[in-house]
């Protein structure tokens, strides 16, 4: 899933929630393996909701690409 969002991993975090900014996390510069290993012991770090649907992956509250997606599906 972390491979259909354009950030990878990182896009999966919450970069505005509290636990990142009680983790000191601002700035940081992880990779992969280093953000997927901080989200399974920190699981408050991830945004949310996390639509996906195998191919595409929506991370956050955006109507618009809900809709496209429900649409594209629609279509197929």
């Amino acid at each position: 899933m972390a491979a259909s969002h354009p950030d990878g991993v990182a896009g999966l975090v919450s970069t505005r929630g509290r636990k990142y900014k009680e983790l000191g996390l601002g700035g940081s510069t992880l990779n992969e393996q280093e953000w997927f290993a901080l989200l399974v012991k920190e699981p408050r770090l991830l945004r949310r909701p996390i639509l996906w649907n195998g191919h595409t992956v929506i991370v956050g509250w955006d109507r618009d690409a809900y809709e496209s997606l429900v649409n594209a599906g629609e279509n197929s």
